[in-house]
């Protein structure tokens, strides 16, 4: 499983990949209306310049996912991740390792100890 910086393409093409995931994710919980809301609070080409500018860093877990983390002040802060749902079982645990391993080693970017 790999982490890719998110190239101006995929900024592109986000709102797209995480539509279908925040529907299923949260009809159950949210009206429609609310999580369209949302998506386009997060996603869309401001509210993704928006968040740019706040320092919040975006990367693809290979082609199934996507990882947000921000720098506050010492501590690393992961905003959000979301795998496709035929991919979670199989790989959030490692997905979940990889990060780790990424931040005990120093290796995530911004992030300077």
């Amino acid at each position: 499983m790999k982490l890719t910086p998110f190239t101006e393409t995929d900024f592109q093409g986000l709102y797209d990949f995480m539509k279908p995931l925040w529907l299923e994710t949260y009809s159950p919980i949210l009206p429609e209306k609310q999580i369209l809301f949302l998506l386009d609070k997060y996603f869309s080409e401001e509210g993704l310049k928006y968040y740019r500018g706040l320092g919040y860093q975006y990367f693809k877990i290979d082609d199934i996912g996507v990882l947000v983390y921000v720098i506050r002040d010492e501590d690393v802060y992961m905003d959000k991740l979301y795998l496709l749902p035929a991919a979670m079982e199989e790989t959030a645990l490692k997905g979940l390792k990889v990060l780790r391993a990424g931040l005990c080693a120093g290796s995530v970017p911004g992030l300077d100890r």
